[in-house]
């Protein structure tokens, strides 16, 4: 979905898990930020539920203070 041009991802870092999940020690962490319909966001949703690597995944919506502060954080490392 992602690539269909919804969204960016800014983070993927390899770290230790705190608490083995599936015999899994460490994974990747990784933030994606995009814009979407709530249908859409449930098909997302539905296709990391089917994958088999994704142990786990947390959607949220940010609010407007959120959003601003993710804006001046990306601009201020660029």
């Amino acid at each position: 979905c992602l690539s269909r041009g919804l969204g960016d991802v800014y983070k993927r870092q390899l770290k230790k898990l705190a608490y083995s999940i599936a015999k899994k020690s460490t994974g990747y962490y990784q933030f994606l930020e995009f814009k979407a319909q709530p249908e859409t966001i449930a098909t997302l949703e539905t296709q990391f539920r089917r994958d088999e690597s994704v142990l786990r995944f947390l959607t949220f919506r940010q609010d407007k203070f959120a959003h601003a502060y993710a804006e001046k954080r990306r601009s201020r490392k660029a």
